[in-house]
């Protein structure tokens, strides 16, 4: 998986340096983009070099590679892979934050609940990344474990939450605009996006749920499920940066 967001990233990069005129925008979204890239290729590689300790360094570990996964959870490679991931979904949710700000017409009351959340999972993402990098504490039990589990959860309903909100706003402009015009012609603008954010919080809520509820149980599924949900965090806005860049949506 981590191919395609290389090949996402390489896309959009083409995209904004092929512009003879940069706005401010495109270098707004070239810094986003280079950001989001950088962080999902170290998460990809701390999470290889972490597999690469499990199963070939300490194979041997008394209790083999799960008691190693769960003893170990504090090891600098684990707790910077997870840090990683928690710094880039922060960039996910930051960019969903803004898009519920334009198509809101930059209003300020309706960004009051929405950036509540926002804090809220910056916090818990904070209090996370400090449990979790504490030796006595362990990712898989205690006060760790519950910050994790409340953390993505939050994370995984904010971006369902505020997908469907503001596709609802773009159905009701939508709406609106075929009554006024009485034409689908110029309101399909606003399927597209609606679409297209769709997609990518589907891409990225659904692998989350797998992820929550294989943690939850403390099942192995999680080991898999956090790698490809730390790509999903860089690919769903890369799909959307792209269309947007090409003017698709």
């Amino acid at each position: 998986i981590q191919g395609v967001h290389i090949t996402l990233f390489f896309l959009c990069l083409s995209v904004i340096i092929s512009k003879r005129r940069k706005r401010r925008a495109d270098w707004a979204q070239l810094g986003y983009i280079c950001t989001l890239f950088v962080l999902g290729t170290m998460g990809n590689a701390l999470g290889a070099r972490w597999c690469e300790m499990l199963f070939i360094d300490d194979v041997s570990y008394p209790g083999g590679p799960v008691a190693f996964n769960t003893e170990e959870s504090s090891n600098i490679i684990t707790v910077l892979g997870d840090c990683v991931y928690i710094v880039n979904l922060w960039l996910q949710d930051g960019l969903l934050l803004y898009r519920f700000f334009v198509i809101f017409r930059k209003s300020y009351y309706a960004m009051i609940l929405p950036t509540t959340a926002f804090a809220v999972t910056m916090v818990l993402g904070s209090l996370l990344m400090a449990s979790i990098a504490n030796p006595e504490n362990s990712f898989y039990s205690g006060s760790a474990f519950e910050l994790a589990l409340a953390y993505w959860s939050l994370s995984i309903g904010y971006t369902a939450i505020m997908t469907l909100a503001i596709t609802t706003r773009l159905m009701y402009l939508r709406w609106k605009m075929k009554q006024t015009l009485g034409s689908d012609a110029l309101s399909q603008p606003y399927v597209s996006v609606s679409a297209m954010l769709i997609e990518g919080a589907a891409l990225y809520t659904i692998n989350g749920l797998i992820f929550i509820v294989s943690f939850g149980l403390n099942s192995n599924i999680q080991n898999l499920a956090i790698e490809l949900l730390g790509q999903t965090q860089s690919i769903a806005p890369l799909m959307i940066i792209y269309r947007l860049l090409r003017g698709q949506a």
